[in-house]
């Protein structure tokens, strides 16, 4: 009777690690998305090189402009990043070739409108940030290689003062398995286990 019991709820144990693992894989892989960290002394404060946690910045003037609430609203948390024209901001992340990947991110320009450029590994999507209209972006990607660079630069082809887009609030995270895949990989598993017990 002990033996039956055992081989009759070994397919549990795939169904509940299946349905972990495909929540679990929502994450954020993004260091530091919020911008929460190091904390903006004052109201603003220029970043440049790795000054921003998690952050690599390229600038060719003072740098990124790192601000909280007391300069301009936010969208999470209370800092944000304002992006100078010709300047951006990037991260490298751990990915799984062939892995399906989720890029969402928060963006706003103070006056007129910004442009954006956003790229994944060797995938480039221009995007807009209008002033007084808070754009949410949700972008899905298919990872080439087992490091990907995720980067942010702002792209104004005419510029004018105020017009430079900020960031906030970037989340990167795997697309899951549905938990219904898991569940019928793992029934079917099951099921051929115990036909092959019978025909034993």
């Amino acid at each position: 009777m002990k033996s039956r019991l055992n081989s009759g709820s070994s397919w549990f144990a795939p169904v509940i690690v299946g349905v972990f693992c495909s929540f679990a894989a929502q994450a954020n892989l993004i260091v530091n998305g919020g911008f929460e960290s190091p904390l903006v002394p004052g109201s603003s404060e220029y970043r440049n090189g790795d000054e921003l946690t998690g952050w690599d910045i390229y600038t060719s003037s003072e740098g990124v402009l790192h601000f909280n609430t007391d300069f301009y609203p936010v969208f999470e948390g209370v800092q944000a990043i304002y992006i100078p024209w010709g300047d951006s901001i990037s991260q490298s992340v751990t990915t799984i070739p062939n892995q399906v990947y989720q890029l969402s991110f928060d963006l706003q320009s103070p006056i007129g409108a910004g442009v954006v450029e956003v790229q994944f590994g060797n995938k480039v999507e221009i995007v807009n940030s209008y002033a007084g209209n808070p754009n949410h972006y949700n972008m899905t990607y298919t990872a080439d290689e087992s490091i990907t660079s995720l980067s942010f630069t702002c792209f104004e082809r005419h510029y004018a003062y105020g017009n430079h887009p900020y960031l906030d609030n970037v989340v990167l995270s795997s697309v899951p398995i549905p938990p219904s895949v898991w569940l019928f990989g793992s029934g079917l598993i099951g099921l051929v286990g115990m036909a092959r017990r019978k025909a034993a």
